[in-house]
């Protein structure tokens, strides 16, 4: 009997050890998943949210999942998480009606305008007013867009007049860009509204974007590129006051954002050296330019 229960009293230390031996691998299982690794599922009901942003204490990788607007599925992984990085979630069913069109061949196709409206840098202007307008983002936009659509027919119209802010180019709305039909409008004031203001400029942002919406034209607002006067990476600094308000309007009215800016700020917080991509103090160079093209490339893929 003394010899019977010696044998249960074994088999229970035996099992008392792998209970304790599968408790832990099982706490430290939930525990990478729940401090190294974070998963955030979006679901847009509106079909137009456009972006998350992840605070990863940790710094381990990261990934967001996305059910985009037209059923698909994405997922994107961060590569250098941080408490400053911004997933953009781009819904590729905003501009559904648009690549339809683009992607039509002669003779069902028709020419598609898409309007830049703002100040100097989508007009083009560079170091000693020279104005690029090959070099600047409208047109590189227009090459990257015509590599994906070979055969749509595209009018790149450019209302933008340097110097101006949003108040002033709400004034000429009606009159200079609504004129031209666009299918597609793309704002880009936010560099000059400093001098209005967070209030009047978010007023002529909405208005402008009310009555483009009336005529049921596409929207895309753009973040600002930098000033080099300005340190992009400030808590509050003026640029970033106005990014966040312009992705407020876009949430608000339901409408497209690009956000160069998030990219900008990235590029110093690498370490780079963010004159290699301006030709002036305010104006971009090609570099500069390319990144502004290829975040509104991003809603046309």
């Amino acid at each position: 009997m003394p010899r019977f229960f010696a044998i249960i009293n074994g088999y229970d230390m035996k099992m008392t050890q792998a209970i304790i031996i599968l408790f832990i691998i099982t706490f430290s299982i939930l525990f990478t998943e729940q401090a190294y690794t974070q998963t955030v599922t979006v679901s847009n009901a509106d079909a137009y949210a456009q972006a998350i942003y992840v605070t990863n204490a940790d710094a381990y990788a990261q990934a967001v999942s996305v059910i985009n607007a037209d059923g698909h599925p994405q997922t994107i992984p961060i590569a250098k998480p941080d408490d400053y990085t911004q997933v953009a979630l781009v819904d590729t069913g905003y501009l559904a009606t648009v690549k339809e069109q683009l992607r039509k061949v002669w003779p069902n196709n028709r020419t598609v305008n898409i309007v830049f409206h703002g100040h100097s840098v989508p007009a083009g202007y560079w170091h000693d007013h020279e104005v690029h307008t090959l070099e600047s983002y409208p047109y590189l936009f227009l090459k990257q867009l015509k590599a994906i659509y070979p055969y749509a027919p595209v009018n790149i119209i450019i209302t933008a007049i340097g110097g101006e802010n949003a108040v002033k180019g709400q004034l000429r709305f009606d009159s200079t860009v609504l004129n031209h039909r666009p299918d597609v409008l793309i704002i880009d004031y936010a560099l000059n509204d400093r001098s209005a203001g967070l209030e009047k400029s978010r007023i002529a942002w909405e208005k402008m974007v009310a009555a483009a919406l009336k005529q049921n034209i596409k929207v895309i607002l753009l973040t600002p590129s930098p000033d080099q006067r300005n340190d992009i990476l400030a808590k509050d600094n003026d640029l970033e006051k106005h990014a966040k308000q312009i992705k407020d309007i876009a949430a608000k009215l339901h409408v497209a954002v690009a956000d160069p800016f998030t990219v900008f700020q990235q590029i110093q917080r690498d370490g780079k050296n963010l004159k290699d991509y301006m030709s002036h103090v305010n104006h971009p160079n090609e570099a500069g330019h390319m990144i502004i093209a290829t975040e509104l490339m991003k809603w046309f893929k």
